[in-house]
């Protein structure tokens, strides 16, 4: 069913009109800022935009502003995936599915972030995650101590009306789309 699911959803991905989607992304970044303006952030998980994915040029800009931490994925032979350090000092360098990494070798682990900003294919109506199939997220998040704010940012399309999710999933706090904020 999942990689049904997949399928579809990044055939629908590839319908999408340029406009929208940077029309799409203003909106959804501004409510993200504002959703976690009150939160009292040391560290975030950000990720570098892949194909359709929202870009989050706008939050990279306003936590800099607040010398927030910001981290990339970075994933590693046998699925394996940790989180360094991104800032203008080091390089951002395509990994093997294209999607750009940070050069850093600063990692912070899982549990000490505050917040987690986390793309998606699709979101089921209970708020699990589903995502490209390689389970890099599910694995780096399945031993975490300390939850974080796991926060989703993508299409209103994306929100499945029915459940998917298995043991496994990532479960959003919320997932925000240009419609509306799903609190889950």
């Amino acid at each position: 069913m999942k990689n049904k699911l997949r399928k579809s959803y990044l055939s629908t991905s590839k319908k999408l009109k340029k406009n929208f989607i940077l029309d799409s992304s203003l909106l959804i970044q501004n409510t993200l800022m504002k959703e976690i303006s009150s939160l009292n952030l040391k560290n975030v998980l950000i990720y570098s935009p892949y194909k359709f994915e929202i870009s989050l040029d706008i939050v990279l800009k306003e936590l800099k502003k607040k010398s927030i931490g910001l981290y990339l994925p970075k994933i590693f032979p046998n699925k394996r995936m940790a989180f360094n350090d991104f800032n203008e000092t080091h390089d951002l360098l395509p990994n093997k599915y294209g999607i750009l990494e940070s050069d850093s070798d600063n990692y912070l682990h899982i549990d000490q972030f505050d917040l987690l900003i986390i793309p998606f294919l699709s979101v089921d109506k209970d708020g699990f995650r589903l995502g490209y199939g390689g389970g890099y997220f599910d694995r780096a998040l399945e031993k975490i101590l300390k939850k974080p704010a796991i926060i989703g940012v993508g299409y209103e399309y994306q929100i499945h009306t029915e459940r998917f999710s298995e043991p496994h999933d990532i479960k959003y706090d919320c997932v925000i789309t240009e419609e509306r904020i799903h609190r889950f």
